[in-house]
């Protein structure tokens, strides 16, 4: 299923991928108000609170994100 972007999230999803695509390890997307977590199960993947239970997800290999998605996670 392909989620579409609320409007109301964009420009924070805008943020967030801008951080990702500058972030060199994990710690640097250690934000106030983004909320980075792991997530359970395997492969290894981590969220970014975009509001409620949206999320911005991605595994985190060789100091970048990889499959980056957005997704009601809960």
């Amino acid at each position: 299923m392909v989620a579409r972007i609320k409007p109301q999230h964009r420009s924070k999803i805008y943020r967030l991928l801008d951080g990702l695509s500058a972030a060199e390890t994990l710690k640097d997307l250690d934000i106030p108000g983004w909320n980075l977590h792991r997530l359970k199960g395997k492969p290894i993947r981590y969220a970014l609170k975009v509001q409620k239970n949206w999320r911005v997800t991605f595994a985190w290999k060789d100091g970048e994100a990889h499959e980056v998605d957005y997704e009601d996670y809960h």
